[in-house]
């Protein structure tokens, strides 16, 4: 499980590098400001989405014991468990953009991952929209 962990935070560190570039973007210090519309809310909840997407391919993925360190597989087997880094964007879209980003960019992921399946899909296309949510609700309560 260490192996697990130090990976996923490699990856994560990769992607928070990412976001925090994203983040010094003149478009996108609309959200840090939260001066935002309805039409910028969609194009930063896509961003995040697709930067969500990038975040479960360089998941790692658990087949009983033993774990398949393989960036860009397309399908999940059903004996199979994605373990993904797409909710930390979402949850990090929540935070900067506010709920309606992160709930728009947890829907994408979480349809995404229906799409590429898995024995825990169910489990993951839930929890991506509600993370998103939740923490855009916090973020908007504690970032103003």
């Amino acid at each position: 499980m260490i192996e697990l962990m130090v990976i996923l935070l490699e990856r994560i560190g990769l992607l928070l590098l990412v976001a925090f570039m994203l983040t010094q973007i003149p478009g996108f210090r609309s959200l840090l400001d939260r001066d935002i519309a309805w039409d910028t809310v969609f194009y930063h909840a896509l961003i995040f989405g697709l930067m969500g997407i990038l975040g479960a391919h360089t998941g790692v993925i658990m087949d009983q014991e033993s774990l398949v360190i393989e960036s860009w597989k397309l399908t999940v087997d059903n004996h199979e468990i994605l373990i993904s880094s797409g909710m930390v964007i979402v949850m990090i879209a929540g935070l900067l953009g506010g709920p309606y980003v992160g709930l728009g960019s947890g829907l994408i992921v979480s349809l995404y991952m229906v799409y590429i399946g898995g024995g825990a899909w169910f489990a993951n296309s839930l929890i991506n929209p509600f993370a998103g949510l939740i923490t855009g609700m916090d973020g908007s309560v504690f970032f103003r």
